[in-house]
Protein backbone atom coordinates (compact mmCIF):
# COMPACT_ATOMS: atom_id res chain seq x y z
CA UNK A 1 0.00 0.00 0.00
CA UNK A 2 3.00 2.33 0.30
CA UNK A 3 3.17 4.94 -2.77
CA UNK A 4 5.57 4.18 -5.68
CA UNK A 5 8.58 6.19 -5.32
CA UNK A 6 8.17 7.19 -9.11
CA UNK A 7 4.54 8.57 -8.83
CA UNK A 8 5.15 10.88 -5.75
CA UNK A 9 8.46 11.92 -7.50
CA UNK A 10 6.53 13.05 -10.75
CA UNK A 11 3.61 14.17 -8.36
CA UNK A 12 5.76 16.65 -6.26
CA UNK A 13 7.77 17.79 -9.01
CA UNK A 14 4.48 18.91 -11.17
CA UNK A 15 3.33 20.80 -8.17
CA UNK A 16 6.50 22.76 -7.74
CA UNK A 17 5.60 24.27 -11.19
CA UNK A 18 2.45 25.07 -10.70
CA UNK A 19 3.09 28.30 -8.93
CA UNK A 20 5.56 29.59 -11.82
CA UNK A 21 2.93 28.14 -14.32
CA UNK A 22 0.10 30.54 -12.48
CA UNK A 23 2.44 33.62 -12.43
CA UNK A 24 4.99 33.48 -15.20
CA UNK A 25 4.33 34.55 -18.13
CA UNK A 26 1.64 32.24 -20.60
CA UNK A 27 1.90 34.12 -23.65
CA UNK A 28 2.87 36.84 -25.97
CA UNK A 29 1.55 37.99 -28.99
CA UNK A 30 2.01 41.73 -31.04
CA UNK A 31 0.13 42.15 -34.79
CA UNK A 32 1.10 44.79 -36.72
CA UNK A 33 0.52 46.44 -39.85
CA UNK A 34 3.49 48.15 -42.31
CA UNK A 35 6.55 48.41 -39.92
CA UNK A 36 4.86 50.93 -37.71
CA UNK A 37 1.10 50.14 -36.69
CA UNK A 38 0.94 48.03 -33.99
CA UNK A 39 -2.53 46.59 -33.86
CA UNK A 40 -3.13 44.73 -31.10
CA UNK A 41 -0.70 43.57 -28.62
CA UNK A 42 -0.64 41.48 -25.12
CA UNK A 43 1.52 39.90 -23.04
CA UNK A 44 -0.82 37.72 -20.16
CA UNK A 45 0.19 35.23 -17.01
CA UNK A 46 -2.57 32.51 -16.26
CA UNK A 47 -3.94 34.67 -13.39
CA UNK A 48 -3.39 38.18 -15.10
CA UNK A 49 -5.97 37.08 -18.14
CA UNK A 50 -8.05 35.62 -15.40
CA UNK A 51 -8.48 39.14 -14.12
CA UNK A 52 -8.70 40.79 -17.38
CA UNK A 53 -11.61 39.11 -17.64
CA UNK A 54 -13.48 39.88 -14.78
CA UNK A 55 -12.55 43.32 -15.20
CA UNK A 56 -14.05 43.55 -18.30
CA UNK A 57 -17.18 41.57 -17.62
CA UNK A 58 -16.48 37.73 -18.81
CA UNK A 59 -17.15 36.30 -15.37
CA UNK A 60 -18.02 33.04 -16.46
CA UNK A 61 -14.72 32.47 -18.30
CA UNK A 62 -12.61 33.71 -15.57
CA UNK A 63 -14.51 31.32 -13.42
CA UNK A 64 -13.86 28.46 -15.45
CA UNK A 65 -9.92 29.50 -15.95
CA UNK A 66 -9.65 29.58 -12.49
CA UNK A 67 -11.67 27.05 -11.73
CA UNK A 68 -9.57 24.77 -14.32
CA UNK A 69 -6.42 25.86 -13.20
CA UNK A 70 -6.37 26.18 -9.27
CA UNK A 71 -9.35 24.79 -7.92
CA UNK A 72 -8.94 21.55 -9.45
CA UNK A 73 -4.93 21.10 -8.51
CA UNK A 74 -5.72 21.99 -5.08
CA UNK A 75 -8.65 19.55 -5.29
CA UNK A 76 -6.22 17.12 -6.74
CA UNK A 77 -4.11 17.49 -3.78
CA UNK A 78 -6.33 17.54 -1.18
CA UNK A 79 -8.15 14.56 -2.45
CA UNK A 80 -5.17 12.38 -2.72
CA UNK A 81 -4.04 13.47 0.89
CA UNK A 82 -7.40 12.47 2.56
CA UNK A 83 -7.61 9.19 0.48
CA UNK A 84 -3.96 8.45 1.54
CA UNK A 85 -5.06 8.71 4.58
CA UNK A 86 -8.43 6.97 4.86
CA UNK A 87 -6.96 4.18 3.13
CA UNK A 88 -5.71 2.77 6.39
CA UNK A 89 -8.35 3.14 8.32
CA UNK A 90 -10.32 0.34 10.16
CA UNK A 91 -13.43 2.45 9.59
CA UNK A 92 -15.50 0.38 6.15
CA UNK A 93 -16.92 3.39 5.25
CA UNK A 94 -13.70 5.49 5.17
CA UNK A 95 -11.91 3.59 2.91
CA UNK A 96 -14.37 3.36 0.80
CA UNK A 97 -14.55 6.64 0.57
CA UNK A 98 -10.70 7.02 -0.08
CA UNK A 99 -11.25 4.63 -3.14
CA UNK A 100 -13.56 7.30 -4.33
CA UNK A 101 -11.20 9.68 -3.69
CA UNK A 102 -8.79 8.58 -5.81
CA UNK A 103 -10.54 7.24 -8.28
CA UNK A 104 -12.16 11.14 -8.79
CA UNK A 105 -8.57 12.15 -8.77
CA UNK A 106 -7.82 10.07 -11.52
CA UNK A 107 -10.87 11.19 -13.67
CA UNK A 108 -10.67 14.86 -12.87
CA UNK A 109 -6.89 15.06 -12.98
CA UNK A 110 -6.27 15.91 -17.39
CA UNK A 111 -8.91 18.60 -16.60
CA UNK A 112 -6.34 21.25 -15.06
CA UNK A 113 -5.27 22.66 -18.48
CA UNK A 114 -7.82 23.24 -21.37
CA UNK A 115 -7.61 26.27 -22.03
CA UNK A 116 -3.28 25.56 -23.10
CA UNK A 117 -4.89 24.01 -25.92
CA UNK A 118 -6.28 27.14 -27.13
CA UNK A 119 -3.18 28.92 -26.75
CA UNK A 120 -1.21 26.33 -28.77
CA UNK A 121 -4.30 27.02 -31.91
CA UNK A 122 -3.49 30.69 -30.89
CA UNK A 123 -0.25 30.48 -31.92
CA UNK A 124 -0.29 29.10 -34.99
CA UNK A 125 -3.65 31.69 -36.04
CA UNK A 126 -1.15 35.05 -34.64
CA UNK A 127 1.63 33.54 -36.96
CA UNK A 128 -0.28 32.74 -39.68
CA UNK A 129 -1.08 36.54 -39.80
CA UNK A 130 2.84 37.58 -40.83
CA UNK A 131 2.78 38.64 -43.96
CA UNK A 132 5.57 41.08 -43.94
CA UNK A 133 5.91 43.65 -44.91
CA UNK A 134 2.12 44.57 -44.98
CA UNK A 135 1.23 42.30 -41.92
CA UNK A 136 3.35 41.36 -39.17
CA UNK A 137 2.12 38.33 -36.70
CA UNK A 138 4.31 37.28 -33.57
CA UNK A 139 3.50 35.17 -30.98
CA UNK A 140 5.42 32.64 -28.22
CA UNK A 141 4.39 30.61 -25.42
CA UNK A 142 6.69 31.62 -22.48
CA UNK A 143 8.23 30.17 -19.36
CA UNK A 144 4.55 30.20 -17.76
CA UNK A 145 3.02 27.79 -20.72
CA UNK A 146 6.03 25.38 -19.97
CA UNK A 147 5.75 25.17 -16.46
CA UNK A 148 1.36 24.79 -16.41
CA UNK A 149 2.08 22.30 -19.37
CA UNK A 150 4.39 20.29 -17.29
CA UNK A 151 2.10 20.24 -13.86
CA UNK A 152 -0.85 19.02 -16.22
CA UNK A 153 1.06 16.59 -17.84
CA UNK A 154 2.96 15.37 -14.75
CA UNK A 155 0.33 15.48 -12.74
CA UNK A 156 -1.91 13.23 -14.89
CA UNK A 157 0.68 10.59 -15.33
CA UNK A 158 1.10 10.41 -11.88
CA UNK A 159 -1.97 9.72 -10.73
CA UNK A 160 -2.87 7.04 -12.79
CA UNK A 161 -0.29 5.14 -10.26
CA UNK A 162 -1.71 5.70 -7.14
CA UNK A 163 -3.21 2.64 -6.02
CA UNK A 164 -6.81 2.27 -4.54
CA UNK A 165 -7.48 0.75 -1.60
CA UNK A 166 -9.31 -2.53 -2.33
CA UNK A 167 -13.46 -2.92 -1.89
CA UNK A 168 -14.84 -2.99 1.15
CA UNK A 169 -17.94 -4.58 0.51
CA UNK A 170 -20.02 -6.34 -2.74
CA UNK A 171 -19.94 -3.67 -5.28
CA UNK A 172 -23.23 -3.20 -7.56
CA UNK A 173 -24.66 -6.07 -9.83
CA UNK A 174 -25.13 -5.22 -13.30
CA UNK A 175 -27.82 -6.54 -15.25
CA UNK A 176 -27.56 -4.73 -18.52
CA UNK A 177 -27.09 -7.61 -21.58
CA UNK A 178 -26.15 -5.83 -24.32
CA UNK A 179 -26.10 -8.41 -27.38
CA UNK A 180 -24.41 -8.10 -30.69
CA UNK A 181 -21.94 -5.32 -29.09
CA UNK A 182 -18.90 -5.88 -31.00
CA UNK A 183 -21.14 -4.96 -34.24
CA UNK A 184 -22.90 -2.06 -32.74
CA UNK A 185 -19.28 -0.78 -31.24
CA UNK A 186 -18.23 -1.27 -34.81
CA UNK A 187 -20.89 1.38 -35.72
CA UNK A 188 -19.79 3.76 -33.18
CA UNK A 189 -16.19 3.28 -34.06
CA UNK A 190 -16.78 4.01 -37.90
CA UNK A 191 -18.65 6.78 -37.22
CA UNK A 192 -16.16 7.85 -35.05
CA UNK A 193 -13.35 7.79 -37.39
CA UNK A 194 -15.07 9.72 -40.12
CA UNK A 195 -15.67 12.55 -38.15
CA UNK A 196 -12.28 12.57 -36.80
CA UNK A 197 -10.94 12.69 -39.63
CA UNK A 198 -13.05 15.02 -40.94
CA UNK A 199 -13.11 17.09 -37.95
CA UNK A 200 -9.03 17.39 -37.68
CA UNK A 201 -9.28 18.74 -41.08
CA UNK A 202 -11.04 21.50 -40.83
CA UNK A 203 -10.67 24.65 -39.20
CA UNK A 204 -11.69 24.21 -35.75
CA UNK A 205 -10.54 27.86 -34.77
CA UNK A 206 -10.62 31.55 -36.75
CA UNK A 207 -9.03 35.03 -36.00
CA UNK A 208 -9.76 37.75 -38.11
CA UNK A 209 -8.93 41.70 -37.29
CA UNK A 210 -11.98 43.42 -37.74
CA UNK A 211 -10.71 46.94 -39.47
CA UNK A 212 -13.78 48.98 -38.57
CA UNK A 213 -13.04 48.29 -35.41
CA UNK A 214 -10.09 49.29 -35.00
CA UNK A 215 -10.14 52.77 -36.83
CA UNK A 216 -13.64 53.27 -34.48
CA UNK A 217 -11.23 52.89 -31.70
CA UNK A 218 -8.31 54.72 -32.78
CA UNK A 219 -5.92 52.10 -33.27
CA UNK A 220 -5.67 53.32 -36.93
CA UNK A 221 -6.23 56.50 -38.03
CA UNK A 222 -9.01 57.23 -40.20
CA UNK A 223 -7.25 59.45 -42.26
CA UNK A 224 -5.10 56.88 -43.72
CA UNK A 225 -8.41 54.91 -45.05
CA UNK A 226 -7.51 55.12 -48.61
CA UNK A 227 -3.78 53.92 -47.82
CA UNK A 228 -4.76 50.60 -45.81
CA UNK A 229 -7.48 49.46 -48.44
CA UNK A 230 -4.32 49.46 -51.28
CA UNK A 231 -2.58 47.11 -48.89
CA UNK A 232 -5.64 45.23 -48.67
CA UNK A 233 -5.47 44.38 -44.91
CA UNK A 234 -9.02 42.84 -44.73
CA UNK A 235 -8.30 40.01 -46.90
CA UNK A 236 -4.80 39.36 -45.43
CA UNK A 237 -6.05 39.92 -41.59
CA UNK A 238 -8.03 36.36 -41.57
CA UNK A 239 -6.44 33.44 -40.56
CA UNK A 240 -7.97 29.45 -39.54
CA UNK A 241 -6.47 26.75 -37.73
CA UNK A 242 -6.93 22.44 -37.84
CA UNK A 243 -5.92 20.37 -35.57
CA UNK A 244 -3.82 18.58 -38.75
CA UNK A 245 -1.76 22.17 -39.85
CA UNK A 246 -1.04 23.12 -36.06
CA UNK A 247 0.95 19.40 -35.50
CA UNK A 248 2.50 20.31 -38.62
CA UNK A 249 3.53 23.26 -37.91
CA UNK A 250 5.06 22.68 -34.65
CA UNK A 251 6.93 20.05 -36.23
CA UNK A 252 8.65 22.67 -38.33
CA UNK A 253 8.69 24.75 -35.39
CA UNK A 254 10.53 21.88 -33.35
CA UNK A 255 13.55 22.42 -35.95
CA UNK A 256 14.25 25.34 -34.46
CA UNK A 257 14.93 24.14 -31.00
CA UNK A 258 11.51 25.66 -29.58
CA UNK A 259 10.77 23.99 -26.26
CA UNK A 260 7.11 24.90 -26.24
CA UNK A 261 7.04 23.55 -29.32
CA UNK A 262 7.36 19.89 -28.15
CA UNK A 263 5.47 20.26 -25.63
CA UNK A 264 2.53 21.79 -27.17
CA UNK A 265 3.22 19.02 -29.90
CA UNK A 266 3.01 15.96 -27.61
CA UNK A 267 0.15 17.71 -25.56
CA UNK A 268 -1.85 18.19 -28.95
CA UNK A 269 -0.62 15.03 -30.94
CA UNK A 270 -0.18 12.39 -28.17
CA UNK A 271 -3.03 13.23 -25.75
CA UNK A 272 -5.63 14.79 -28.09
CA UNK A 273 -4.70 12.39 -31.18
CA UNK A 274 -3.36 9.17 -30.42
CA UNK A 275 -4.59 8.55 -26.65
CA UNK A 276 -8.72 9.06 -27.85
CA UNK A 277 -7.85 6.91 -31.35
CA UNK A 278 -6.31 4.36 -29.20
CA UNK A 279 -8.83 4.33 -26.61
CA UNK A 280 -11.58 3.51 -29.48
CA UNK A 281 -8.92 0.72 -30.49
CA UNK A 282 -8.80 -0.77 -27.41
CA UNK A 283 -13.02 -0.11 -26.77
CA UNK A 284 -13.63 -2.22 -29.85
CA UNK A 285 -11.32 -5.34 -29.21
CA UNK A 286 -13.17 -5.05 -25.68
CA UNK A 287 -16.40 -5.25 -27.42
CA UNK A 288 -15.72 -8.02 -29.62
CA UNK A 289 -13.93 -9.97 -27.05
CA UNK A 290 -17.35 -9.70 -25.03
CA UNK A 291 -19.64 -10.81 -27.92
CA UNK A 292 -17.55 -13.84 -28.87
CA UNK A 293 -16.87 -14.77 -25.12
CA UNK A 294 -13.90 -16.69 -26.01
CA UNK A 295 -11.82 -14.91 -23.21
CA UNK A 296 -11.04 -15.52 -19.59
CA UNK A 297 -12.03 -12.91 -17.51
CA UNK A 298 -8.20 -12.98 -16.59
CA UNK A 299 -7.50 -11.58 -20.62
CA UNK A 300 -10.67 -8.97 -20.17
CA UNK A 301 -8.91 -7.75 -17.36
CA UNK A 302 -5.36 -6.80 -18.82
CA UNK A 303 -7.36 -4.96 -21.63
CA UNK A 304 -9.91 -3.14 -19.21
CA UNK A 305 -6.28 -1.61 -17.57
CA UNK A 306 -4.92 -0.33 -21.18
CA UNK A 307 -8.49 1.11 -21.29
CA UNK A 308 -8.38 2.88 -17.64
CA UNK A 309 -4.82 4.47 -18.47
CA UNK A 310 -5.77 5.85 -22.10
CA UNK A 311 -9.12 7.16 -20.83
CA UNK A 312 -7.68 9.25 -18.33
CA UNK A 313 -5.21 11.03 -20.17
CA UNK A 314 -7.37 10.95 -23.83
CA UNK A 315 -7.97 14.69 -23.91
CA UNK A 316 -10.16 15.38 -26.93
CA UNK A 317 -13.19 16.43 -24.43
CA UNK A 318 -10.59 18.56 -23.12
CA UNK A 319 -9.56 20.13 -26.02
CA UNK A 320 -12.75 21.01 -26.65
CA UNK A 321 -13.75 22.53 -23.74
CA UNK A 322 -10.77 24.54 -23.92
CA UNK A 323 -11.49 25.95 -27.16
CA UNK A 324 -15.06 27.09 -25.95
CA UNK A 325 -13.75 28.92 -23.31
CA UNK A 326 -11.03 30.77 -25.12
CA UNK A 327 -13.24 31.41 -27.99
CA UNK A 328 -16.20 32.56 -26.27
CA UNK A 329 -14.10 34.59 -23.66
CA UNK A 330 -12.37 36.23 -26.65
CA UNK A 331 -14.85 39.09 -26.36
CA UNK A 332 -12.04 41.08 -24.44
CA UNK A 333 -10.22 41.17 -27.84
CA UNK A 334 -13.42 41.65 -30.16
CA UNK A 335 -13.45 45.17 -28.36
CA UNK A 336 -9.95 45.63 -29.52
CA UNK A 337 -10.57 44.91 -32.90
CA UNK A 338 -9.34 41.08 -32.67
CA UNK A 339 -11.88 38.70 -33.14
CA UNK A 340 -11.65 34.58 -32.16
CA UNK A 341 -14.28 32.27 -33.71
CA UNK A 342 -14.86 28.59 -34.15
CA UNK A 343 -14.64 26.89 -37.28
CA UNK A 344 -16.97 24.03 -38.68
CA UNK A 345 -14.25 21.34 -37.55
CA UNK A 346 -14.95 22.24 -33.70
CA UNK A 347 -18.87 20.81 -34.10
CA UNK A 348 -17.27 18.12 -35.72
CA UNK A 349 -15.21 16.98 -33.42
CA UNK A 350 -17.83 17.32 -30.65
CA UNK A 351 -19.74 14.96 -32.70
CA UNK A 352 -16.15 12.72 -32.67
CA UNK A 353 -16.15 12.86 -28.95
CA UNK A 354 -20.05 12.07 -28.32
CA UNK A 355 -19.39 8.95 -30.22
CA UNK A 356 -16.01 7.73 -28.13
CA UNK A 357 -18.31 8.58 -24.79
CA UNK A 358 -20.67 6.25 -25.90
CA UNK A 359 -18.77 3.40 -26.68
CA UNK A 360 -17.26 3.62 -23.38
CA UNK A 361 -20.26 3.60 -21.95
CA UNK A 362 -21.35 0.53 -24.25
CA UNK A 363 -18.54 -1.32 -23.78
CA UNK A 364 -18.41 -0.42 -19.84
CA UNK A 365 -22.12 -2.20 -19.71
CA UNK A 366 -20.86 -4.93 -21.37
CA UNK A 367 -17.69 -5.69 -19.78
CA UNK A 368 -18.95 -5.64 -16.11
CA UNK A 369 -22.04 -8.02 -17.58
CA UNK A 370 -19.28 -10.56 -18.60
CA UNK A 371 -17.03 -9.87 -16.42
CA UNK A 372 -19.60 -10.63 -13.50
CA UNK A 373 -20.99 -13.59 -15.22
CA UNK A 374 -17.15 -15.13 -15.13
CA UNK A 375 -16.84 -14.45 -11.42
CA UNK A 376 -17.58 -16.58 -8.86
CA UNK A 377 -20.26 -15.76 -6.48
CA UNK A 378 -19.99 -12.48 -4.19
CA UNK A 379 -17.36 -11.15 -6.91
CA UNK A 380 -18.08 -8.17 -7.99
CA UNK A 381 -17.61 -6.03 -10.87
CA UNK A 382 -16.21 -2.47 -11.68
CA UNK A 383 -18.39 0.14 -11.75
CA UNK A 384 -20.04 1.64 -15.14
CA UNK A 385 -19.80 4.90 -14.00
CA UNK A 386 -17.27 6.68 -12.07
CA UNK A 387 -19.37 10.04 -11.51
CA UNK A 388 -21.73 7.69 -9.58
CA UNK A 389 -18.97 6.93 -7.81
CA UNK A 390 -20.15 3.34 -7.21
CA UNK A 391 -17.86 0.12 -5.19
CA UNK A 392 -15.77 -1.82 -7.29
CA UNK A 393 -14.06 -5.24 -7.15
CA UNK A 394 -10.55 -5.49 -6.65
CA UNK A 395 -10.65 -7.43 -9.80
CA UNK A 396 -11.92 -5.09 -11.82
CA UNK A 397 -9.90 -2.59 -10.20
CA UNK A 398 -9.20 -0.13 -12.76
CA UNK A 399 -11.94 -0.82 -15.43
CA UNK A 400 -12.60 1.14 -18.63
Amino acid sequence: DRPRGWVLGLLASSYVLLIPGLVCTLFSFKIGAIDAITLKEATDNMLSFAKLLWDTGSWSGCILILTFSTIIPVMKIVLLVLGGIWRHSKDERKVTWARRMISCVQVISKWACPDMFAYILMLYLIRSLNHPPTLNGLMILDVGFTCFSVFCLGSTISSLGVRRPPPTADSYDHEAKIPYVGFITSGLFVAFAVLMGIGCSMACMTLRLDIDTLYANGTIDAAMKPFVDQLNLPALAHSNVSIWACCIDLLKMMKSAEANSFFAFVMLAIFVLFATVAHMVVLLILAFKVQLRRDEVSSLRRWEEVSAALRKVSMLDVFLVGVLIVVTSGSIYAKQGVVLGFGPGIWILFGAEACHYATYYLVALAVANRTKDGLPKGRATEDVDSDASEETTEDEEGAI
